[in-house]
């Protein structure tokens, strides 16, 4: 299945006219300095936090064209420009990059985690020409973002250009070229076609103004950068859409905005059989201090879809992909509990691509993320305390003037006295002279009468008598 057609119409973006280039007045000899395609890249490169890494964003068709909002900001910041000086076979390089060069470069590839790396000084001529670049003098910077199949990743770079046009004024920004585009404070309109050799698709040129490199704009007494997201500082934490840590990536017209959800608003756009993603959403989770976080995803039942919406969780240096049921999910979804340590690029990403065939309208959410430290077991209950056996009522005292109620004496039982004429009986050691003669019988424990003495039970000692005669005769016979 191919992504799905827009559902809404999009507004197109508002184009700027270009003029032809030779009625733009000293525009011929500005184009072949800003013509500065930088075939040699700058001899002092450093690298940046996506080095090395796979491709992240997405090329849109056409060349770049900021928004209208940008190209107004532009239009109204006022830069001085200062070409650079002749070649003179290098004579007048400088040696190496500018203080506000190194000063901005440094910044960008901390505000901008996107950027591979940023190179600024080389003692060269721009290509073709005689003319000195302005990376011969330090005032020229090269700032990589990777390709995505050969084209501008505009998810990547359009951001850090459009941020250079709209603070222009304060850092003393005076050229930007990027993906077949270059913008110039002295051109009307300030952006056009580039139509240098090089089209400029895996680095945006940047060139700053004398005053910069010396670091004389305001930009420098008090650099500061893109608007970010506020640092987590423990406890929960939610991010819902269109809150400054979550950013969305792919054609606008593939994302659909629903006024239902966490908090009221949505996004959803539709998965796709496909290798890499279209469409897809970053959460960044700036956390203060390393620790331990349950992260939860917010989805609505009624557009939440996609049996298998594939996030990938960045923490502690590793990568955790987790795939959820959207489909099965309503309220918050939890993909796991995990490690944080706070470095930079943390944070939770879902892409709209599969690698297997998907049904049509297969919905895939995009709403509140949800951080907090894993819920703690119940404490063990504890037994109930043992209520005291209840207490006696106090003996009723009689009324006035009544003598006290006297219990009736309790009766002993009688003492049972032997036959007459036959005394108490003495059983005495057992015969051993003919054991096999004793018939053994159950021994029968005398009961204890109220005087404490032994009273056989009835005709046991007529019995006795008996046995003992017994045996007298058998001796005496």
């Amino acid at each position: 299945m191919t992504k799905n057609a827009p559902l809404v119409v999009v507004a197109a973006q508002v184009l700027v006219t270009v003029l032809a280039l030779p009625a733009i007045s000293g525009c011929t000899a500005e184009l072949d300095e800003g013509g500065d395609h930088d075939h040699e890249h700058p001899v002092d490169m450093v690298a940046g936090r996506n080095a090395g890494h796979t491709q992240q964003g997405l090329a849109r068709a056409g060349r770049w064209q900021p928004s209208a909002d940008v190209l107004a900001a532009g239009d109204a910041q006022q830069v001085g420009y200062n070409p650079a000086p002749s070649w003179d076979d290098g004579a007048n390089c400088s040696g190496g990059a500018t203080d506000g060069a190194l000063t901005l470069r440094d910044h960008l590839l901390g505000y901008f985690p996107q950027i591979a790396s940023v190179g600024i000084y080389n003692c060269r001529v721009i290509a073709g020409t005689n003319s000195m670049s302005l990376h011969g003098v330090g005032r020229a910077l090269d700032i990589m973002i990777p390709t995505v199949g050969g084209d501008a990743d505009n998810d990547l770079g359009d951001p850090i250009a459009a941020w250079l046009i709209e603070n222009a004024a304060a850092i003393g920004m005076q050229t930007i070229i990027w993906d077949h585009s270059i913008w110039r404070v002295t051109y009307d309109p300030r952006i056009h076609e580039y139509t240098g050799s090089n089209p400029h698709v895996d680095h945006l040129h940047v060139e700053i103004n004398v005053a910069a490199g010396n670091e004389n704009q305001p930009w420098f007494d008090a650099p500061f950068g893109p608007a970010a997201c506020a640092a987590l500082t423990g406890g929960e934490s939610v991010i819902d859409n269109g809150d400054d840590c979550l950013r969305v990536y792919g054609p606008g017209q593939y994302w659909r905005d629903e006024s239902v959800g966490y908090g009221g608003d949505l996004l959803w756009t539709n998965a796709f059989e496909a290798g890499a993603p279209s469409n897809w959403a970053e959460w960044s989770l700036p956390f203060e201090a390393p620790g331990t976080y349950e992260v939860a995803a917010y989805v609505e039942p009624s557009f939440g879809v996609h049996r298998q919406a594939r996030y990938q969780v960045r923490a502690g240096g590793q990568d955790h992909v987790v795939t959820i049921d959207q489909g099965a999910a309503s309220g918050w979804a939890v993909l796991g509990t995990y490690d944080f340590t706070g470095a930079a690029g943390e944070g939770v990403k879902v892409f709209d691509n599969t690698s297997g065939p998907v049904a049509s309208e297969q919905h895939i959410v995009v709403d509140a993320l949800r951080v907090r430290p894993p819920s703690a077991p119940p404490p063990p209950e504890e037994p109930p305390p043992e209520e005291p056996p209840p207490e006696e009522p106090p003996p009723e005292e009689p009324p006035p003037g009544e003598p006290p109620t006297e219990e009736p004496p309790t009766e002993e039982p009688p003492t049972e006295e032997p036959p007459p004429g036959q005394g108490p009986v003495d059983e005495g050691p057992v015969d051993d002279d003919d054991p096999g003669t004793i018939t053994p019988q159950t021994r029968l424990e005398p009961s204890v009468n109220g005087a404490g003495c032994s009273a056989a039970p009835p005709g046991a000692s007529f019995a006795v008598l008996l046995a003992a005669i017994a045996r007298r005769r058998r001796k005496l016979a």
